[in-house]
């Protein structure tokens, strides 16, 4: 039986169009992008900071204890751990068995492969299976701008006004 992850939607064109020829916007770093189109996606991880901290902090310190859902141990560094995003939850799984939970309350006979969202067993909130797999790519592969991320901003230094002696 076939597997299919999403319908096809009609095919639609968009076209846009602009009487000045200055649809740039300037970057942070001082270089002109467009403001359409993919320029015009967010990029930043900004939105996940409590959930990237709250999720370094326990792997950091080793606190994993065992998989939320099969409950064997799990071995700091040794595998794929999907975390809960809801801020007073710790738990943490196993990415498949995250996603074997998930899929399971979509009920028999669906075609899911890769589930939306799903309850923690832990503290029952909502969890939505891309900004978990958002927090795991950061944690695994993004060593830098978790770095980045977790930064306290630095206050900018007052200049001493020096007064002119009379």
């Amino acid at each position: 039986m076939p597997v299919s992850v999403a319908e096809e939607a009609p095919k639609t064109t968009t076209t846009t169009t602009s009487d000045s020829e200055d649809d740039t916007m300037t970057a942070t770093d001082g270089a002109e992008t467009p403001s359409w189109g993919i320029h015009a996606l967010p990029v930043d991880y900004s939105p996940l900071r409590e959930y990237v901290t709250k999720s370094n902090l326990l792997f950091t310190f080793e606190n994993e204890g065992p998989c939320a859902f099969c409950k064997e141990a799990l071995p700091p560094g040794k595998g794929l751990y999907a975390v809960c995003p809801n801020p007073d939850c710790n738990a943490v799984g196993h990415v498949s068995c995250w996603s074997g939970h998930m899929l399971a309350e979509y009920g028999e006979g669906t075609d899911h492969i890769i589930p939306m969202s799903g309850k923690c067993p832990q503290c029952g909130g909502k969890a939505r299976w891309a900004d978990m797999m958002k927090e795991l790519t950061l944690r695994v592969r993004g060593v830098k701008e978790v770095e980045k991320l977790l930064k306290k901003p630095q206050k900018p230094k007052k200049k001493k006004v020096v007064q002119p002696s009379p």
